[in-house]
């Protein structure tokens, strides 16, 4: 529904409450007549009638409808639109501020990945290199086979010192 649906709701509940004859009472008294006499007044109990004609009924009932109605186009729906609109623009502008605060920790991890990568093809190398190179028996490469002529271990049990 629109503003135009909003305005056809509200003059045709004008129209109908122009349709409604409301009796005006006057002050003034035409000069040809006589005043009338007082009328006594009457109070409102629990049994009196009031009358409400199927006309004033659904004049009251379109004119509330027409409120509530207009409401909703003039006031609810336009601010749910601005609402929509905001959030979308608060969600590019802290969009905008993460990347912004986040390109240096961005730019570090890249550059750290590329160090790691960079380290590990440096040790793959140092790996092969040193997978190559043959047991010669002279270091840490745990040569633990025994001589063929004594049958006693290649390295001398009195190095391994157990320190406690």
């Amino acid at each position: 529904m629109n503003l135009g649906l909003v305005n056809k709701i509200i003059k045709a509940i004008f129209k109908i409450i122009g349709n409604i004859k409301i009796k005006k009472k006057s002050n003034t008294m035409p000069d040809n007549q006589q005043p009338t006499p007082a009328q006594p007044t009457t109070t409102l109990g629990a049994n009196t009638i009031v009358q409400f004609t199927l006309k004033g009924f659904i004049a009251t009932i379109m004119t509330i409808l027409g409120i509530f109605v207009s409401f909703y186009f003039m006031v609810f729906e336009p601010r749910a639109d601005k609402v929509e609109e905001y959030q979308k623009e608060l969600m590019i502008q802290q969009k905008d501020r993460i990347d912004k605060q986040f390109k240096a920790v961005n730019a570090g991890v890249a550059a750290n990945g590329k160090g790691v990568l960079d380290l590990t093809k440096r040790f793959d190398d140092l790996n092969e290199a040193v997978e190559d190179l043959g047991n010669t028996s002279g270091g840490f490469g745990g040569n633990t086979t025994t001589s063929s002529n004594t049958g006693e271990p290649a390295v001398d049990p009195s190095l391994a010192v157990n320190h406690q």
